[in-house]
Formats: structure tokens, C-alpha cells, sequence
């Protein structure tokens, strides 16, 4: 049990028995006069002191379990709006999941992302364009990478920026020796 409501169970069964005593006390005085063990009677004005010592004691202990009922409605607040805020994280990442699933399914979006990742990169990297490298130029054999980079000597060195999800995604779910090679060799191909 959390220490405000054990502090709260305490203050409500110490303000319940000050009720019941201030009510035991209110009808001895009515009753008959108060008396001590050894039968000697109590003057009034003691009782009298008795009782109001009582009451600011009820007091006292209504006014601390109003402190802790109102410190209780606050943490239970806190904790309410701790909730709220981790459910509208879940939601907003869901949705940012759900948009990267349907990004990474589509070959030319996953292309798309792929070469403005690769201009990012390369911007930051300090290369400049027709300098550094060349972008989308055909080869003799036909194919058209996404990057050229113009090395020295007249060496160049070709770069797709697609990364081939698909063929890795079947590799990792192949069952069989002979399936994870082919979509290995499909991967690395």
C-alpha cells in the first residue's frame, strides 16, 4: 500500500475514534457527572478542556487527511496524464511504423528515399556534383547507377542507393540450407 494512503487510512480511523470518544464524552457529561477511577468527581471546566482538546484534535486530523486526499487527487493526476501521454506516443508511433511499412513496400519509394539519403550524405560530406561524382549516367553495358564517383587514375566507382529488401526479408525467412544460399546470392546479386 502506497505510504498516502496508508497515511490516509491512519488519519481517517484516528478522526473516526476522536468522534467516538468526543460523543462518548458528550454523553457522560449529560448522563451524569464525570467521575475518577476512585469515584471522586470531575469539575465541569476539566471536562470542558478534555473536549476541546478533542475537537482541535479532529481538526487537526481533518485538516491532515485534507492534505492528503488533496496530495493523493495530485499524484493520481500526474499519473492519469503520464498515461495519456504514453497512449498518444503509441498512436503517433504507430502511424510512423505504419507510413515506413508502406514506404519500404514500394520499390520506387524505398529508391526514391534511397538517392536523397545518398544526396544528404554526400552533400555533407563535402562532395560537389559533376566534380566528385555524377549522378544517374549510363554505362556501356546499359545499366544506370544512382551514383558515379570519378576516382584518380580514370577510375570510377558505381553506387546504387536501393537496398534490395525484399531479397534480404526471404533470406531471413528461408528455412532451408539450399533457400538461404539462392536468397543469399539474390541478396548479394
Amino acid at each position: 500500500m502506497p505510504a498516502v494512503a496508508l497515511v490516509a487510512v491512519v488519519a481517517g480511523a484516528a478522526l473516526v475514534l476522536a468522534l467516538v470518544l468526543l460523543a462518548v464524552v458528550v454523553r457522560l457529561g449529560r448522563a451524569a457527572p464525570p467521575s475518577r477511577p476512585g469515584g471522586e468527581e470531575l469539575p465541569v471546566a476539566r471536562l470542558d478542556e478534555r473536549v476541546a482538546g478533542l475537537g482541535a484534535q479532529v481538526r487537526h486530523l481533518s485538516d491532515l487527511l485534507h492534505r492528503v486526499e488533496q496530495q493523493a487527487a495530485r499524484h493520481h493526476g500526474e499519473v492519469v496524464a503520464g498515461i495519456e501521454q504514453v497512449v498518444t506516443s503509441g498512436h503517433q508511433l504507430a502511424e510512423t511504423a505504419g507510413a515506413l511499412r508502406q514506404a519500404l513496400a514500394s520499390p520506387k519509394a524505398r529508391g526514391q528515399w534511397g538517392e536523397r539519403m545518398a544526396d544528404d550524405v554526400l552533400r555533407m560530406a563535402g562532395m560537389v556534383e559533376g566534380v566528385t561524382h555524377v549522378k544517374q549516367r549510363a554505362l556501356p553495358d546499359g545499366s544506370v547507377p544512382d551514383v558515379t564517383f570519378l576516382l584518380p587514375g580514370g577510375r570510377h566507382l558505381h553506387m546504387d542507393v536501393k537496398f534490395p529488401i525484399d531479397n534480404y526479408l526471404r533470406h531471413l525467412d528461408a528455412v532451408t540450407d539450399a533457400e538461404r544460399a539462392a536468397t543469399a546470392q539474390a541478396f548479394v546479386r
